[in-house]
């Protein structure tokens, strides 16, 4: 059987992954780390084929390449992580095999998002180590005066890793501290963005590209306790007036339209602040499917079957969608979802979860037993499972979840609320 490689997974994409190239006729082939994952992901990943490497660095993924050798098979490489879209799209070209849209080359990188639509992004500080001035920070602060929080972060990331919140004044020399200090990737390479941190709710606007053409399937509502995204709910768009749902759309076409992306999904994100009728796109999130378990609230709302939503994200991410032509998005629920991506209030290692068993909910736990977890609030890294479903279910049903610690027992740790 054909081969299709996947560079890393998202947590709960690996649950479903499998079966939907299996659905294209496709066996899967996972590089990655695999105990950088654990609980059900982990699982799912061993019972498939898979090689370790650092697939953030294109170095690793030819060492792993060379000793393995099981590119023969392999005509299709993609991921689901914005941090690595970049390297399949050079294995791609260098392998001759379908990838990703090459336009992601640029479009997972959020200095170069801030480049192309500017005029829909938050003011910015392009920063890059080699030639970064007290000059350029002084002239930057002054722009932005009557801003007292800055957000630092890196252009190639996910999950508010590398993320930091900083405090007037700064300078130079914590800048320079905090990047070397985040131990990321090429973090000293990179650029990095410095912007005010503006008022207002998080949102996204998930969709996707085919052919060109922007299909839009409804804006999530989220909300983070610090860098930790605890809540989404979907769909959201009741909850914004017209006018800043086309700003929203009208960032994306242009970002589309300007960077010439015509195949793959989008999670783009958004904060948006009703009372002053602004929004600004905050990251593009181009070339995937939103991560967590978003794909099971759009199954509920769309009445689809996750299976059959990856096996249509892979395929118009590497085959411009043409195995699953007739696929489409029905007529949207009204019915809200939520998910609840619960944590630890504070650090513990996990002895085990208990969930009732005649749960409704999609339950997934992401942190596996034995597992040292930080406390809520340092980046998604503190999740601990997801809980997914109608809103009313998932209140319901999230309070039953006991999780046992080295600490003793404690509740899922959430909130609704920004």
């Amino acid at each position: 059987m054909k081969a299709i490689l996947f560079l890393g997974t998202s947590l709960f994409g690996a649950k479903y992954l499998p079966n939907a190239a299996k659905a294209l006729g496709l066996r899967p082939i996972f590089l990655l780390k695999i105990n950088d994952y654990s609980g059900m992901p982990r699982e799912a990943i061993a019972a498939c084929e898979h090689y370790e490497a650092d697939v953030n660095s294109l170095k690793d993924i030819h060492r792993a390449i060379q000793e393995n050798n099981f590119m023969d098979d392999v005509v299709a490489i993609t991921s689901l992580l914005d941090e690595t879209l970049q390297n399949a799209c050079a294995i791609a070209k260098q392998f001759k095999i379908a990838g990703p849209d090459s336009a992601l080359v640029q479009l997972t990188d959020k200095a170069l998002v801030s480049k192309i639509i500017a005029e829909f992004c938050p003011p910015k500080l392009e920063i890059n180590l080699s030639d970064f001035t007290k000059e350029h920070l002084k002239y930057f602060l002054d722009t932005q005066a009557t801003y007292q929080q800055f957000i630092l972060k890196p252009g190639i990331s996910s999950g508010a890793v590398g993320i930091t919140i900083i405090n007037k004044p700064t300078s130079v020399d914590q800048i320079k501290q905090i990047i070397c200090d985040t131990h990321i990737e090429n973090a000293e390479q990179q650029n990095w963005l410095l912007q005010p941190r503006i008022t207002g709710s998080l949102y996204s606007l998930e969709g996707y590209v085919k052919s060109g053409q922007v299909h839009y399937l409804g804006f999530s509502k989220r909300a983070r306790k610090e860098l930790t995204e605890v809540v989404n709910e979907f769909p959201a768009d009741d909850d914004l007036p017209d006018h800043l749902q086309q700003q929203c759309r009208a960032a994306i076409q242009t970002l589309v339209d300007r960077a010439g992306y015509k195949n793959g999904y989008f999670h783009c994100e958004f904060i948006i602040n009703v009372n002053a009728g602004i929004s600004y796109l905050i990251d593009g999130n181009m070339g995937r499917i939103a991560g967590g378990a978003i794909v099971q609230q759009l199954a509920l709302v769309y009445k689809k079957n996750p299976i059959d939503i990856y096996q249509h994200v892979i395929d118009l991410s590497v085959f411009n969608g043409q195995n699953t032509d007739e696929f489409s998005y029905s007529l949207r629920s009204k019915e809200k979802t939520l998910l609840i991506y619960y944590c630890l209030a504070e650090a513990a290692t996990i002895l085990n979860i208990t969930a009732p068993k005649e749960m409704t909910c999609t339950h997934v736990q992401v942190a596996g037993n034995g597992k040292e977890m930080p406390g809520v609030g340092i980046s998604d890294s503190a999740w601990v499972g997801f809980v997914a479903g109608f809103k009313e279910k998932v209140l319901e049903e999230v309070q039953k979840i006991i999780i046992n610690t080295n600490k003793g027992s404690a509740s899922p740790y959430y909130t609704l609320v920004e």
